[in-house]
């Protein structure tokens, strides 16, 4: 199959332009007739086949979250200005500067003129377009507010890639910091170390314990350092394989939950991101069930994802939602007042916002004070162990010198 480019008339006269997959022309001109339109051009457009471009575009190709987001943002006002979908589509594959942007666009666009709705033409492309957009998507189609559901996502994803682009950019000088100080204490123990003390042990000199603490190091550096090389690298294939098994992996987050900050810190980060999307699906009237069940999808925590599976339950049992999510003993009691005034108020997805930005400041308050405090703890600890090679070097010249004078 290849993909064609048409150009075809309807029955009120009306001009289209479109894709479509096919073996010929023959079959695209054939289908447009079975739709009702009169082709009036078709040729190929691609001359890969489609099959494997599908195959590229799924596993391999993914539109990056800041161009998703100003993808989705044009994509809503194209819509808002009341350009049918179609259109909107052929519209921003056009202003696309890259060729796998511009092919999943013509892509979601053959989908749509086959009948299909957007939401499962997005389906397509789960790599790029997430349950979350779907969902939305589905939502706003149900209720005729594509537009301003598109605009929310749009502020949804900018604002994501805001915080990770942030948190990223914080990382960056404390990962170097970090390996460099490891691969200049490394290259000291493995090269430098041994030759200066040899000097000493040549001399039939008496070594302090430091020094000799100090060489016992270096030695182990020397004849164990592949070996430990190797462990971690082994270690990390091996942890990655185990958490690719839900019941290792749900362990293990436990585990990491119970890390006093640490894991505080990664509820709160879970819990705003449950709280953002929750918020914006009810906000695009998707029933407060399905729009939990979305939420909770994008929970990365798997104690707190069957913990809110069972306040899903408890609400389509009748139980408030505040109730229900306090009872999973993961949200914290603002979170959980804000969703009970959002209920009695009718503002649900106002206080699901409120609740959202809360946590996302805390959250980042804290990696601020992290990476502060980091920079003057990774100083002192290189100071000590600089402190303590220079000192194993040193002692044993002092005590030359004492011996000679």
């Amino acid at each position: 199959m290849a993909v064609f480019k048409y150009i075809a008339t309807d029955k009120d006269g009306r001009t289209t332009k479109g894709v479509l997959e096919g073996d010929s022309a023959a079959q695209i001109r054939q289908r447009l007739r079975d739709l009702g339109k009169i082709p009036l051009e078709v040729e190929l457009s691609q001359e890969k086949k489609a099959k494997k471009s599908h195959f590229n575009l799924i596993f391999k190709h993914k539109i990056p979250a800041p161009a998703l987001a100003m993808l989705t943002f044009q994509f809503a006002t194209l819509i808002n200005a009341g350009l049918p979908i179609e259109e909107a589509l052929l519209n921003l594959s056009e202003q696309s500067e890259k060729n796998y942007m511009k092919s999943i666009l013509l892509g979601v666009h053959a989908k749509i003129v086959e009948g299909h709705s957007l939401a499962t033409a997005l389906g397509e492309y789960p790599r790029t377009f997430s349950g979350l957009y779907r969902s939305s998507v589905a939502a706003g189609e149900r209720s005729g507010q594509l537009g301003n559901v598109l605009q929310r996502l749009a502020d949804y994803l900018e604002r994501q890639q805001a915080v990770q682009a942030k948190v990223q950019n914080a990382l960056v000088y404390p990962a170097i910091l970090t390996l460099v100080s490891i691969s200049v204490v490394t290259f000291l123990l493995a090269y430098v170390v041994p030759k200066i003390v040899n000097v000493f042990i040549t001399t039939n000199q008496t070594l302090p314990t430091v020094t000799l603490v100090l060489l016992a190091i270096s030695s182990f550096v020397n004849s164990f350092g592949w070996i430990i090389g190797l462990v971690i690298i082994l270690f990390i294939i091996i942890m990655k394989r185990l958490l690719r098994q839900e019941a290792f992996k749900s362990s293990f987050q436990t585990f990491l939950l119970k890390i006093p900050v640490f894991g505080h810190t990664m509820r709160e980060i879970n819990t705003a991101r449950f709280a953002r999307t929750f918020g914006i699906l009810f906000a695009a009237s998707v029933p407060v069930l399905e729009a939990m069940q979305a939420a909770n999808s994008v929970v990365k925590l798997l104690p707190m994802r069957s913990a809110i599976d069972v306040a899903i339950n408890k609400v389509r049992e009748g139980e408030q939602i505040n109730k229900a999510l306090q009872d999973t003993g993961f949200f914290s009691l603002l979170t959980v007042r804000l969703v009970g005034a959002g209920e009695m108020t009718g503002r649900l997805e106002s206080m699901l916002e409120k609740s959202a930005d809360y946590q996302e400041r805390v959250v980042a308050q804290k990696i601020d004070i992290a990476l502060a405090l980091f920079e003057p703890g990774m100083i002192l600890v290189m100071g000590m162990i600089v402190l303590f090679i220079v000192l194993a070097i040193m002692l044993p010249i002092f005590e030359i010198n004492q011996f000679v004078g």
